[in-house]
């Protein structure tokens, strides 16, 4: 994992279609991949490290995505291609999807345009390859395979330590290729994507299981969470949550923890954290700190620098510094 304060973006003379990025902010690391829409909120307190690593084949692009805080994410990749997504053998494999908990390694199966919201553990590395819808229900046609791919998102444990471990040395073996100007040729990014084709197949092919489905749980937090943001100016408390989505405090409270892996009074102050965070790193710099503080409920400047300060590692002024060096320096 990265330690520099300055941004590093690496691309191999070898191949223009691979790219390396090092982060150090959870909004800019939301921004790195080419075609993403993304949404990341940092949930675990502490400077954010990150690194992107970015691979275009013809039909299918790879990306690497290593972070050291734990997040709740959602967004949408490129348009009219399947997204699988799996973790590193290195990696935590404890994963929140739609407020299904899964604490085995598998394979995630989404949408590209409709990516299901989930809650990432500290640590976490994960190659996810977008490959495109038509090549992929072709092959699938073509092979009389069971498994539907438009009816994502789907979770496929792997049956056997070894299925997780071939499919990712795969993906670092295509990534090293690359870096050694061995994918070149057509032929040699179609042999690549076939070996990747082979492997995410092979693995949807394991179970015949339905798609994944919102929990009760998650549509509560979602409901409690819509209501917070429309109401980002007012410091809730948990009762109006619990009046605004009709449950106690108790059945509240577990629902949050199963679904986010945090109580409603963190979430309330994370949620309100990362919105002004964002701000600092994308809004103007005329705005001052404690008028977009206050436009979140954070009406006590130093109680908010503290909360923001133990959440991301910087103060709220370093934040709106360090982003301004950072755009002076692409400019």
């Amino acid at each position: 994992m990265v330690s520099s304060e300055q941004s590093i973006i690496r691309e191999h003379p070898c191949t223009a279609a691979l790219v390396e990025r090092q982060t150090h902010d959870v909004v800019e690391h939301a921004q790195t991949p080419s075609g993403w829409t993304l949404n990341y909120e940092q949930v675990s307190a502490g400077k954010f490290l990150g690194q992107i690593s970015q691979l275009e084949l013809p039909n299918i692009q790879i990306i690497e995505d290593q972070t050291n805080q734990a997040m709740i994410k959602s967004g949408e990749a490129f348009k009219n291609t399947i997204c699988f997504s799996i973790s590193t053998r290195k990696s935590p494999s404890d994963l929140i999807c739609l407020g299904n908990i899964f604490t085995t390694p598998g394979l995630l199966v989404s949408d590209a345009q409709d990516l299901p919201e989930l809650r990432t553990p500290a640590g976490l590395q994960v190659f996810n390859l977008s490959v495109q819808k038509d090549l992929l229900i072709d092959y699938i046609v073509k092979q009389n395979l069971a498994f539907e791919a438009s009816c994502a998102p789907y979770f496929f444990p792997f049956s056997q330590p070894h299925d997780q471990n071939a499919l990712a040395q795969a993906v670092e073996r295509i990534f090293l290729l690359s870096k050694q100007g061995q994918l070149a040729k057509p032929v040699q990014k179609k042999n690549a994507q076939d070996l990747l084709l082979m492997h995410l197949l092979d693995t949807c092919e394991t179970a015949c299981l339905p798609p994944l489905s919102t929990t009760r749980k998650k549509q509560m937090v979602d409901r409690a969470r819509k209501y917070a943001i429309e109401h980002s100016d007012t410091p809730l408390s948990i009762m109006d949550l619990c009046n605004h989505v009709g449950a106690s405090r108790r059945k509240l409270q577990y629902c949050f923890q199963d679904v986010l892996g945090i109580s409603p009074v963190s979430f309330l102050r994370i949620l309100r954290l990362n919105a002004v965070h964002k701000a600092l790193c994308t809004g103007s710099e005329d705005k001052q700190i404690q008028d977009i503080a206050a436009e979140w409920g954070f009406w006590h400047l130093g109680h908010f620098t503290s909360d923001y300060r133990n959440l991301f590692g910087e103060r709220p002024s370093d934040t709106r510094g360090r982003m301004k060096s950072r755009f002076a320096n692409l400019g």
